[in-house]
């Protein structure tokens, strides 16, 4: 009887052991530069990628609006020249239509194919600082420097609700892929969540301890979303508790651009300093550093069709990147990187 519990305990130790040591099944991705998009005099605040990932559209502080072919490189049509910013662009994943924001106030949208002008009106009061379609296509949100959030309707352009109204600019929209929520950041810090179902708010978040928000992205399944700004840090929650699930303390610069990669585990973010750095969220480390050339990245935008993203910063250029998936290991006991402190991020540029 004695033999047989010390072989029990063996066989548990064994076990406890090979537990402890197997290795953890992660994923990482390889990047290579694919093509540069030249054409826009100044710096390009906004693009964003067609359903089928084969062309993009740019927006910029040249006041132009301008679509991309990404097979050939080439562009396809400069849709707008005017004096005022562009500062979002977006584009309608059911029948590729584009929508821009400016900083005249207005929101004007294009056909697509025949890119002629479906309407041109005065969404805001100030700045237009994010559009964003809906992913069913039926609506978009805007937000600007004037403090409200409005929700249109994508057939009529009529107004369907002014969801939220505030002395604080609204910098950046984000919807969730099944449409039933978005995230816009404040200038203040806070995060609010509003439901698309009744417009309600949801839930406002401060836990970002620094001003102004400058980018908020969902997931690819929609089940976290994670916000970035001035203070360098970049903050995720789960989409449905809306607990701070992870917290990056970056301390490099000011974040511009968050943008995930995946479900909730990978995902990069352009900074002020001209990088673009890939954070693997549970390991709480920086696992990539990509070069993109520029003085400062101001947005990044993803194609999950084709596995491809774009950034555009301060110099004009359009830089496309096409990322791969692989498979990647690390052992229960290694310890999470732990990263230096720095100074407080600088002010973005513009807003």
């Amino acid at each position: 009887m004695f033999y047989k519990i010390i072989n029990v305990l063996i066989i548990y130790l064994i076990l406890v052991i090979s537990c402890y040591t197997a290795e953890v099944k992660n994923y990482k991705y390889t990047f290579e530069k694919k093509m540069e998009l030249k054409g826009h005099e100044g710096s390009v605040f906004a693009t964003y990628f067609f359903g089928d990932g084969s062309k993009i559209a740019s927006g910029g502080k040249d006041g132009r609006v301008k679509l991309w072919d990404l097979e050939t490189g080439k562009e396809i049509s400069t849709l707008e020249i005017q004096r005022d910013t562009i500062w979002s662009v977006s584009v309608n994943r059911i029948n590729s239509d584009i929508l821009r924001g400016c900083a005249d106030g207005t929101i004007k949208l294009w056909n697509y194919p025949d890119l002629s002008i479906i309407t041109a009106y005065d969404g805001h009061e100030d700045s237009v600082w994010s559009v964003r379609y809906l992913f069913s296509g039926d609506r978009y949100v805007s937000s600007g420097r004037d403090g409200s959030i409005r929700v249109w309707n994508s057939q009529t352009q009529q107004l369907v609700k002014e969801v939220f109204t505030s002395t604080d600019p609204v910098q950046c929209l984000a919807v969730s892929p099944d449409n039933k929520q978005f995230a816009a950041g404040f200038s203040d810090g806070k995060i609010r969540v509003f439901s698309l179902e009744d417009y309600s708010l949801i839930k406002e978040l401060n836990d970002y301890e620094e001003d102004s928000i400058y980018s908020i992205d969902y997931s690819q399944d929609g089940s976290y979303f994670a916000a970035g700004g001035r203070g360098g840090d970049i903050f995720v929650w789960d989409s449905k508790g809306y607990k701070l699930t992870y917290k990056i303390e970056t301390y490099i610069d000011s974040v511009n651009s968050v943008k995930f990669l995946d479900n909730g585990e990978n995902l990069v973010a352009g900074y002020s300093n001209g990088k673009i750095y890939g954070w693997n969220l549970k390991r709480n480390s920086k696992i990539y550093d990509i070069d993109a050339d520029h003085d400062s990245v101001y947005f990044i935008s993803i194609s999950f069709d084709k596995n491809l993203f774009a950034v555009s910063g301060k110099d004009g250029i359009i830089r496309i990147f096409s990322f791969n998936k692989i498979e990647d290991s690390l052992k229960n006991e290694e310890k999470l990187k732990v990263l230096p402190k720095k100074q407080k991020g600088k002010n973005r540029n513009g807003k």
